[in-house]
């Protein structure tokens, strides 16, 4: 059975065992048995490195590039130097 977490106003977060079949939108708190809505964990990601969630995040950003610097890395090469009769095909 899956392990679903959820926040209590109250008493803070909480973990489930619950069948898949359930109701997984709100559960009653252990402590409190106040009404406590589901709050969405990304699977596996509590055992990965810190470092990884770093760049995966940071992955997810575009990075900001002047033109100048897209040219001045990749120099223009001419493809038909060698091959006169080839006309960018």
């Amino acid at each position: 059975m899956p392990s679903y977490t959820y926040e209590c106003a109250n008493c803070g977060s909480f973990n489930l065992r619950q069948s898949i079949k359930d109701n997984h939108e709100v559960a009653k708190c252990p402590n409190c048995d106040e009404m406590a809505k589901r709050v969405f964990v990304p699977f596996q990601t509590y055992s990965m490195d810190q470092n990884l969630k770093k760049r995966i995040e940071r992955g997810k950003t575009p990075r900001v590039v002047s033109g100048d610097k897209l040219m001045k890395n990749k120099p223009r090469r001419n493809n038909n130097a060698q091959r006169p009769w080839m006309t960018g095909h």
